[in-house]
């Protein structure tokens, strides 16, 4: 069976290539469900593969959830599309809940604290436009995210949104200035800076060890 593994951003893919054999499909597919939905169609009529994984971070919607916490949603929703369509991958483990893809960060603590009620326990920018193209060609789809950020430690806000670039890497004349206003502030990066990488290791080996690799 020949797997794509796909992911948003360069940081996401590291850790996973350092798991994976060299031969390996990957793809980094870019941010957000356009970027996304574009690039997952050009890796499926370039290669002939069986199954796409999508792997990756996600914002912890759901209190319960640790980060580095494994995510491994039974339905995926396109926030735009809404409910009444419905997206479910074919892990074999699936835990539970909702995850729900926007279009953009959603900072408005009011509309997070009403997503638990509605089943939804993570957020994320490309999942669904993966799994809609997938699901379009035929081809099985699964995904392995992990807990990056939570709203509940207030630690992402607009203007830490605009450190990165369209790509997800680091905006690094943005970051000088945004340390330079606010000096304070460095534990928080340094803070977010760790959990991501927690988050993304711990995807891209419950991916590999779910999937194949070295």
């Amino acid at each position: 069976m020949r797997v794509a593994f796909v992911t948003a951003m360069d940081l996401e893919l590291r850790p996973l290539a350092r798991l994976l054999p060299p031969d390996a499909v990957t793809a980094v597919i870019g941010v957000g469900p356009a970027a996304a939905r574009r690039a997952t169609e050009s890796l499926l009529t370039r290669c002939a593969v069986d199954h796409v994984v999508v792997v990756g971070v996600a914002g912890g919607v759901d209190p319960e959830l640790e980060i580095g916490e494994l995510v491994m949603p039974k339905i995926v929703v396109d926030r735009e599309t809404g409910a009444t369509f419905e997206h479910r991958p074919i892990n074999a483990a699936a835990t539970r809940g909702t995850m729900l893809t926007c279009r953009a960060p959603i900072l408005d603590m009011a509309v997070i604290a009403n997503l638990p009620m509605e089943g939804v326990v993570a957020l994320d920018m490309e999942t669904a436009a993966v799994a809609d193209v997938c699901e379009a060609r035929g081809v099985p789809w699964s995904v392995f995210r992990a807990i990056s950020d939570r709203p509940v430690d207030g630690l992402v806000d607009a203007a830490v949104g605009g450190l990165a670039r369209a790509d997800g890497s680091p905006d690094l004349p943005a970051v000088a200035r945004y340390v330079l206003r606010r000096p304070w502030a460095v534990p928080k990066l340094v803070r977010l800076g760790r959990d991501l990488n927690k988050a993304t290791s711990a995807a891209a080996r419950a991916a590999v060890d779910a999937i194949g690799g070295r």
